[in-house]
């Protein structure tokens, strides 16, 4: 009986042992995962601002464009009376 105590004890401490080695892979897996996550959050950072300065640009070329055609307007009636 004594023996298969332990038996037991030491089939539970090689299984412990084994758990450990798992658990640290494991722990080494997910700070990998973690890493790769703070990376891509950071590219996707850096994507979302180039989308708002391209949209701020646009915003700005569409003004331009509007003052653009205001002033061909304006321009052109000038012209039309100075002829």
């Amino acid at each position: 009986m004594t023996k298969t105590i332990l038996d037991e004890i030491e089939s539970l401490n090689s299984t412990n042992q084994n758990l450990c080695i798992e658990l640290e892979s494991v722990k080494k897996e997910n700070e990998q995962l973690k890493e790769a996550l703070s990376e891509s959050k950071r590219k996707n950072d850096n994507q979302e601002k180039k989308i708002m300065n391209c949209s701020a640009e646009i915003e700005k070329v569409k003004r331009l464009e509007e003052k653009l055609s205001c002033f061909k307007k304006i321009f052109g009636r000038i012209y039309f009376l100075k002829d």
